[in-house]
C-alpha cells in the first residue's frame, strides 16, 4: 500500500524480521517502489523524524479518524497487531489518538486499519490523482 500511494514506511523497533522471505515475496514487485526506514526506539524516530503532527491508530480511542483534519507531513501510527500502540505513548499523546469505529471485535487487522486511514488522509489532502507524485 505504501508503495501504491507514495508513502514512505517507518518501522520502529521491535518489529518483524525484514529479510524474512515471506515478506520479501509479499512484496514481490513493490520493494523497488517503497522507501522503509527503521528505527530502535519512539525516541529514535522523534529525533530523526521531528514530526510537526503524527496520530496515533488504536481501538479505543477518544477521536474517529474521520474527525480529525490531516495535514501534509503528518505521521500515521499504528501498533503491532499482537499488542496495538504502547499504553506509554497513548497516555503521553492522547490527544493525537485515534481509532476507526468498529464492532464487537477486538481490533481490524494492521493492513486495512492502515488502508482505511491512509486513504481518508489522503482524501482530505485531495490527493486523487498518485500516478506521479509522492505524498509526504
Amino acid at each position: 500500500m505504501c508503495a501504491a500511494t507514495g508513502c514512505s514506511l517507518d518501522l520502529v523497533a521491535p518489529f518483524f524480521k525484514i529479510d524474512d522471505n515471506k515478506l520479501k515475496r509479499a512484496g514481490l514487485d513493490y520493494w523497488p517502489y517503497l522507501d522503509v526506514f527503521t528505527f530502535d526506539s519512539i525516541e529514535a524516530w522523534l529525533e530523526a523524524r521531528k514530526p510537526q503532527n503524527f496520530w496515533l491508530a488504536e481501538v479505543g480511542a477518544p477521536h474517529n479518524y474521520t474527525d480529525v483534519s490531516y495535514s501534509r507531513g503528518d505521521y500515521l501510527i499504528f501498533g503491532d497487531e499482537q499488542e496495538g500502540i504502547p499504553a506509554d505513548w497513548l497516555e503521553k499523546w492522547k490527544e493525537k489518538h485515534i481509532s476507526i469505529p468498529q464492532k464487537a471485535v477486538r481490533s481490524l487487522n494492521l493492513a486495512t486499519s492502515v488502508g482505511i486511514v491512509t486513504y481518508e488522509a489522503l482524501r482530505q489532502l485531495n490527493c486523487y490523482s498518485l500516478e506521479s507524485s509522492h505524498v509526504d
